[in-house]
């Protein structure tokens, strides 16, 4: 799971990297692209960490039970307790 992490970032990052490097206008639209992908890393992590580790899966599940279990007029405290 850490090596397919690991190459998706270097992979969406890397384009971004290059563009920035060699483009003088920063306001170019290439660039805007590079950095839209080097954005969408983060969504393409949650994927594969969702997908492949089973403790990241129980921890997010037992967080949205959690956020399920305060109710609006009580959240800061529930929110405190955990």
């Amino acid at each position: 799971m850490l090596v397919a992490v690991c190459c998706a970032t270097v992979c969406l990052q890397m384009p971004y990297i290059i563009t920035y490097k060699l483009i003088v206008n920063k306001t170019s639209t290439y660039l805007r692209v590079a950095d839209m992908v080097a954005t969408s890393n983060y969504a393409i992590n949650f994927a594969l960490y969702s997908a492949s580790g089973s403790t990241f899966r129980n921890n997010v599940e037992r967080m949205f039970h959690r956020l399920g279990d305060c109710s609006t007029t009580a959240a800061a405290k529930c929110l405190r307790s955990s």
